[in-house]
């Protein structure tokens, strides 16, 4: 079974805006360019604490660091257009992380692909969703592991609901810790294993057998129903019926005819009802 606990990727995901290195400047080191509304462009050559600062009046800013930290601060809304030229080149964007990214988004997000999406992770996948999760896929959704594929539904009453209008089909054998049920029709072209019991309303058909009690005991000649304890139905029609002492045909015979003792000796016709 696998890992259930979402893992937390490595890195700070609880970032805030790094601090200038304002403060650090000093006299005659800094060259500062004002405008009248207060816009303004300081290059500092402190030593240590190089740093490049542009910054609008109102408190947009870009600043490049001593280390090579850059910070870009929008106060309002961010456009990134990328377009192609007259001539239909470019339009490209290619962005390379040589560490962990960490994206915060306070809001909603939507992101809208008019062609294909393709993700190549060479690692784990982890997603932790504290509410709902809907998966809406117009066409065929495929899910394909080399390894195991384990789904578990917690809680209390946690259950796994599987819904399909022509039926679900199962490649495999099936095994059960606790009951089969079912309200339309079980059909299965291998084995059905389930510790407890086996309910289908309309009816279950399998073209191997079916074992009843007998835990991993192999498969059966198909049309073969073994049963431990008793097999429980209105209308049984097979070729040959067995219990645990032998076919049922010969024990027909014996109870149909039977003795009554007292009487002349004779062998009454009566038939026994409890027999088949």
């Amino acid at each position: 079974m696998a890992d259930t606990e979402v893992k937390k990727p490595e890195g700070n995901s609880t970032w805030y805006e790094p601090d200038s290195q304002a403060s650090n400047s000093a006299y005659p080191h800094v060259k500062g360019f004002y405008s009248d509304s207060g816009h303004f462009v300081e290059l500092d050559d402190t030593p240590e604490f190089e740093r490049i600062r542009i910054q609008h009046r109102k408190g947009n800013y870009t600043e490049i660091q001593s280390d090579g930290t850059e910070i870009h601060k929008i106060i309002g809304d961010n456009y990134e257009i990328i377009v192609k030229d007259e001539e239909g080149k470019g339009g490209n964007k290619h962005v390379l992380i040589k560490g962990y990214c960490t994206v915060t988004i306070e809001g909603d997000s939507k992101l809208n692909v008019i062609g294909d999406v393709y993700q190549n992770i060479q690692g784990n996948v982890y997603q932790n969703v504290e509410k709902n999760m809907d998966c809406v896929v117009t066409g065929e959704l495929n899910i394909t592991s080399e390894s195991d594929v384990n789904i578990t539904a917690g809680g209390v009453a946690g259950q796994i609901n599987l819904n399909a209008p022509f039926g679900v089909h199962i490649d495999s054998d099936v095994t059960v810790s606790g009951s089969i049920s079912s309200t339309g029709f079980i059909y299965s072209a291998e084995n059905v294993m389930a510790d407890k019991k086996v309910y289908g309303r309309e009816g279950l058909t399998t073209i191997a057998g079916i074992l009843c009690g007998f835990p991993d005991a192999g498969p059966l000649p198909p049309g073969t129903i073994k049963a431990a304890v008793s097999l429980e139905v209105p209308i049984v029609n097979a070729l040959v019926l067995n219990d645990i002492v032998g076919p049922i045909q010969i024990f027909r015979h014996a109870y149909t005819y039977h003795f009554h003792p007292g009487d002349s000796g004779g062998i009454t016709g009566i038939p026994n009802i409890g027999a088949f």
